[in-house]
């Protein structure tokens, strides 16, 4: 076998090895308890917004996977998925929002709201989403998830 043969060998190994270990430390990653956990900053939906669409790259690497607090009017509420409920609140930009997934657990708390409440959600910021080809979505809104209702 010659040299550069066993260097590709090493070379696919390594990779592989290292994939199997990504992928084992992403299986095994805890799960944020949002209740739990501080939080790092309180928007209002139109800050939240502003701060995406005015610094996007600063946004994403200040706020992504960290747990904030938003307040807002619920434009929409969307119960078809059962195992993940969304709220849509509204924004000053009307092709705009914030969509805050909820765990099923939430499920009945999130069916008692009603499209114009008012409500301040605590969750995990992923920031703002591209449409990756997906319709369902606009460029701009911003993705909050495992939220739970603040009283």
């Amino acid at each position: 076998m010659n040299n550069t043969l066993k260097y590709i060998i090493i070379i696919i190994a390594l990779v592989l090895v290292g994939a199997g270990i990504y992928g084992y430390m992403m299986y095994n990653k805890p799960h944020v308890d949002v209740a739990a956990e501080s939080t790092l900053k309180h928007f209002s939906a139109d800050e939240l917004l502003n701060e995406f669409t005015s610094k996007t790259d600063s946004a994403t690497i200040k706020f992504a996977d960290q747990i904030i607090e938003v307040e807002g009017d619920i434009y929409s509420i969307e119960l078809e998925n059962a195992s993940e409920p969304q709220i849509t609140l509204s924004t000053n930009d009307p092709s705009a929002f914030i969509r805050c997934g909820f765990k099923v657990e939430a499920l009945e708390n999130v069916k008692n709201l009603k499209v114009g409440d008012h409500i301040q959600l605590k969750g995990q910021c992923k920031g703002m989403n591209d449409s990756g080809g997906l319709s369902l979505l606009d460029e701009t809104d911003i993705i909050v998830s495992k939220c739970i209702i603040i009283e």
